[in-house]
């Protein structure tokens, strides 16, 4: 039986997850990009942008590990949801609710995460931004600066994306009939000054 907490508003935040149609999408450079930038800017080895629906979550850009998702009963994420402010766990074995998981007792030995929500209208968290280390640590307030100015990019993307694909469906002269087109978006032209556009919200 699960035991983790669920949103009460948990509804409503997966039906704005599932209008971004991003869930298994392909690799994107710019998100990739920015994994890469945090891992070197906090010299952290594991980085992901993290997406997270009903059963668990799926990682849209991955720094420093090969899996593409976790199921709700293994990972951290259906307690990390509840959270707005970013949360960090120093040593996950002083943590009594994460000392039994299986990323923290088997090889994965995850000691250190951090989580910069992802969200929505300041109202709906979609997903994470995740630092984690093998090691314990604790994030500088600089870090933590980096980390709130990274998430706000990755949602400015995720909504110029859903955009840009709105206009596709609805501003072509041709009927796109099937969600595959649309799984494969990868090719869109960001603008250079997106980093410093406001939400299209």
């Amino acid at each position: 039986m699960n035991n983790y907490p669920i949103l009460k508003n948990q509804n409503k935040r997966l039906d704005q997850l599932n209008l971004y149609t991003i869930l298994d999408t392909h690799t994107e450079a710019i998100f990739d990009d920015l994994t890469k930038m945090v891992s070197k800017l906090l010299n952290i080895p594991i980085v992901l942008i993290s997406l997270i629906d009903k059963d668990g979550q799926w990682f849209k850009s991955k720094f420093g590990i090969d899996e593409n998702e976790t199921p709700s009963e293994i990972s951290f994420c259906q307690y990390e949801i509840m959270q707005d402010e970013i949360f960090e766990v120093e040593n996950t074995l002083f943590e009594k609710q994460f000392q039994q998981n299986r990323l923290v007792t088997s090889n994965a030995k995850i000691a250190f995460y951090a989580f910069t929500p992802l969200t929505y209208n300041e109202e709906l968290n979609t997903g994470k931004l995740y630092t984690i280390d093998r090691g314990t640590r604790k994030l500088s307030e600089f870090e933590r600066s980096i980390l709130k100015t990274v998430s706000k990019t990755i949602m400015r993307l995720i909504e110029f994306r859903k955009n840009q694909e709105e206009q596709i469906i609805y501003h072509t002269p041709q009927t796109i009939s099937s969600t595959t087109y649309l799984k494969g978006f990868t090719k869109t032209s960001y603008p250079k000054n997106l980093f410093l556009a406001t939400s299209t919200s």
